[in-house]
């Protein structure tokens, strides 16, 4: 069983699997937004933490510092189940649409009613939006297939490349956090601490350092989607490389050599916040525009 044309709906067109992934990564980035807002109250509760001179406070700032890096590791998780299903449902109506492969009945029923309501909303929105995803439109040919890919490669570049500058300065501010708080562990000692039983100065010693390594912690989650968005830079201009020798005439298998690889790359990848797209998509669209009339001539 394949799907066909999708039926109407309370008046109104289903909406595509296209429109259905956009939404879902939409929603998805939108939890993971807060799961990085959970990260900075995290490491600013941990330099608190690290600086208040009254023990009891200091510890309570520290637990508080632990208790949101793990609410915000949940709502990290959350946010990639959701970005999974997203990056599923745009595999399949890539080949749909560009080598006509029928999207099975089970897969695509499975598929949307794993996607929350607020995606299916959303997804009713983006669905006018189809047409204008691609540069080459048209039925499923070598053509669109190679020319598609071509450009989703081209972008998924040059937005890897503008992340990981983003998270490079987000590093260096959360090694600075890290720098700061460990100071503020030697010089700061809390008042009255001397005072303290033994079991009481090693509790308290001890969460003000369990609040320093949450520092560490949130530097390394910024350090790993430094380096992912580097190496997916990296490996889509390769790809893209690669690729553009098939562009013209369009070879549809080497196509697939590729498709493969860029999907593996894709599934590996950090999320780029849509206000990442929106403030280049103007731009990236004229420089392909620009790419792609090279090639076509070349």
């Amino acid at each position: 069983m394949s799907v066909g044309p999708h039926a109407p709906v309370d008046g109104r067109p289903d909406p595509s699997l296209l429109a259905h992934s956009r939404a879902a990564f939409t929603v998805a980035k939108a939890r993971r937004r807060w799961h990085w807002r959970l990260e900075v109250i995290a490491s600013g509760l941990a330099l608190l933490a690290a600086f208040i001179p009254y023990g009891t406070v200091a510890a309570a700032s520290a637990l508080l510092s632990v208790g949101a890096k793990l609410i915000a590791r949940q709502r990290a998780s959350q946010a990639r189940a959701l970005f999974r299903q997203a990056e599923r449902a745009r595999r399949y109506d890539f080949e749909q649409r560009t080598l006509g492969w029928p999207v099975p009945g089970r897969v695509h029923a499975d598929s949307l009613l794993a996607f929350p309501d607020e995606v299916e909303e959303l997804a009713r929105e983006l669905a006018k939006k189809d047409d204008d995803y691609f540069e080459e439109k048209g039925g499923p040919t070598p053509v669109r297939f190679v020319w598609n890919l071509a450009e989703s490669i081209f972008w998924t570049e040059k937005l890897t490349d503008a992340m990981a500058g983003r998270r490079a300065r987000q590093l260096t501010l959360a090694i600075a956090a890290i720098a700061v708080t460990l100071c503020g562990l030697i010089l700061v000692e809390p008042s009255g601490l001397l005072q303290q039983a033994q079991v009481t100065v090693t509790a308290i010693v001890g969460l003000k350092v369990l609040g320093a390594f949450v520092s560490f912690m949130v530097a390394l989650d910024v350090f790993g989607e430094l380096s992912a968005f580097r190496r997916g830079s990296r490996e889509c201009r390769d790809l893209g490389a690669a690729l553009e020798r098939w562009l013209d005439p369009p070879d549809r298998e080497e196509g697939l050599r590729i498709l493969i690889e860029y999907n593996c790359l894709l599934a590996d990848l950090p999320m780029v916040p849509d206000e990442i797209h929106q403030k280049y998509h103007a731009r990236l669209n004229k420089l392909w525009a620009e790419a792609s009339a090279r090639m076509r001539r070349g």
